[in-house]
């Protein structure tokens, strides 16, 4: 959130997948910055995760309602936080490759050109973890930008 929300005029999709503390109750919490986000967001939520418990995706849904951008929120049912982390003590195939149908999902809509969906190779697929941003910056030449001033 806080990467679309630093770059809302380049970034245009992203998701998140057993993110932890997207929600609190702290001044500096990530969902404070959900005025400042032009992109899609999707975000996939293990079940039981001390990182980010019900209450706080609860919470979540309700700030993301308020928002009123485009966004998804699901939990993965029997999926433990780092799920999508293939030599991870809690990796779950299936439910790691739904999260990676939604990834690409997410990015083809948010696109609706094929050449711009995120391209993973198959060893790969399933070995993502964290939260991804997609630039529509066509014309950025991968360098690192300067940090902008807050």
């Amino acid at each position: 959130m806080r990467t679309a929300a630093v770059r809302p005029e380049k970034i245009a999709a992203a998701a998140s997948f057993h993110g932890g503390v997207l929600y609190t109750d702290t001044p500096t919490s990530p969902h404070l910055v959900l005025p400042r986000i032009k992109a899609n967001l999707y975000f996939a939520h293990a079940t039981d995760d001390a990182s980010m418990p019900k209450e706080a995706i609860e919470k979540l849904d309700r700030a993301l309602a308020s928002w009123g951008g485009k966004y998804e929120s699901e939990v993965y049912t029997g999926a433990h936080h780092g799920w999508t982390t293939a030599d991870g003590p809690v990796y779950d195939q299936a439910q790691a490759e739904r999260a990676f149908t939604k990834l690409t999902s997410l990015f083809a809509r948010t696109f609706e050109v094929a050449a711009l969906i995120l391209r993973i190779g198959e060893p790969h697929r399933a070995a993502f973890t964290g939260e991804f941003a997609c630039r529509y910056d066509l014309a950025w030449d991968g360098k690192p930008e300067p940090p902008e001033e807050r």
